[in-house]
């Protein structure tokens, strides 16, 4: 049995993953033993940078964890994003067109936000060369990285596994695989936030994030050969409830409060659509069995797999999500008085004064952009009880 890790995207959301795969390595793995493992890491976004960091530690997983948990404990919002008045003079570049206000970095284009500080942490604080060390060791059997193609809208997976290559992937040519050695530029690209953070260039393409896509990248897992699957989701499952406040839609919402439902849409949506449609297949394979016999399965592999690129089979699935609503706890933090003292820049200053007034959810827009300590402590402990929530199932998931 292969299982495989599948780590979505949302920012500074990524903390969440990080207090799950916590309880997983120190606690679980305590109970029963060796079978809490991972064959196959994949990951988009800042889920990307996650994968990429458990691969390169995978020869010593409990020491991998630890030291995630403390990049997550050590990050200070201005040492991670900044918004100065270079980034105030490309504004209108990005917004209107390609104006020769200012030259781009080598290898970066567009992006509202300077991104330098967050790209030093990921090349200090990772040993890149550990994802090769790791695999050849057979520490695990691959890592794929969701990116996409700025001038393609391609999703494209860059993929390192045992062996090399790739195995038979989509028909759909909106999505293609690319083998290739791992480094942090494919890591980077994948998290660069459209508009937000600038397009990072891979192999002289540029890429931005890999969740416009594919932001839960589950067919990869199954694609490299994964028989059962451990999802992290990052959004909150809650039923919508009615606007209660009908005078607020007098007014036209404010930018940060649409651009938290851009994300939303853009990197959050997708995750119960492809968990459901996995229920369908196991249910259909299991239907068949019973009313075609045991044979039912390799015989409509006879007919579907040639054209799939992929056989039908049946693959469990266990999936941990945030209890409480991320966009929540980050307007909270934003009112605390440790945030505010520390926030010092415009860009922070003008994400507090924008999450002044937020209820639920007019702070999403903040939790994908708060890189603070306290904020992915929070989020880490939710991630840790949220996973201990579901000890039996996961126990389970492992042992069977």
């Amino acid at each position: 049995m292969k299982i495989g890790l599948v780590l979505s995207g949302g920012g500074a959301r990524g903390a969440y993953e990080v207090g799950v795969l916590q309880y997983v390595r120190e606690t679980l793995s305590k109970e029963i033993g060796p079978k809490v493992r991972f064959d196959i890491y994949c990951g988009t976004s800042v889920g990307a940078i996650n994968a990429c960091y458990l691969a390169s530690t995978a020869d010593q997983p409990d020491e991998g964890v630890r030291t995630l948990t403390d990049v997550w404990n050590d990050l200070e919002f201005e040492d991670v994003v900044r918004f100065g008045p270079k980034q105030m003079l490309q504004a209108p570049r990005l917004l209107l067109g390609n104006l020769p206000f200012v030259e781009e970095r080598a290898g970066r284009l567009g992006g509202l936000l300077n991104t330098v500080p967050l790209e030093r942490l990921v090349l200090d604080r990772m040993d890149w060369s550990g994802i090769h060390r790791s695999l050849q060791a057979g520490a695990f059997e691959a890592l794929a990285v969701s990116a996409t193609d700025v001038i393609s809208g391609q999703t494209t997976i860059f993929v390192e596994r045992q062996g090399g290559g790739v195995p038979q992937w989509h028909s759909d040519a909106r999505i293609i695989a690319r083998a290739t050695k791992i480094r942090a530029e494919h890591a980077l690209a994948s998290a660069a936030i459209p508009f937000l953070f600038p397009a990072v260039s891979v192999e002289g393409r540029y890429y931005s994030d890999g969740g416009v896509r594919q932001n839960t990248p589950i067919s990869p897992a199954l694609r490299l050969g994964a028989d059962k699957i451990f999802v992290i989701g990052l959004r909150h499952e809650a039923v919508p409830e009615p606007v209660k406040d009908h005078h607020r839609l007098a007014e036209f919402p404010g930018l940060p409060y649409l651009a938290g439902k851009v994300l939303n849409a853009l990197l959050l949506d997708h995750l119960d659509y492809d968990i459901d449609r996995l229920h369908r297949f196991n249910a259909m394979l299991e239907g068949g069995r019973l009313v075609y016999g045991e044979d039912f399965e390799e015989k409509i592999n006879e007919v579907l797999a040639p054209m799939r690129k992929a056989a039908y089979r049946h693959v469990d699935a266990v999936v941990v999500r945030p209890s409480l609503d991320l966009g929540k706890i980050a307007a909270e933090h934003s009112r605390r008085g440790p945030f505010s003292r520390k926030a010092k820049g415009l860009f922070a200053r003008y994400l507090r004064h924008s999450a002044a007034g937020a209820d639920t959810v007019d702070a999403d827009f903040l939790s994908y952009l708060l890189f603070d300590s306290a904020y992915c402590r929070d989020l880490m402990a939710l991630g840790y009880k949220d996973a201990k929530h579901k000890a039996d199932e996961l126990a389970k998931f492992f042992e069977d």
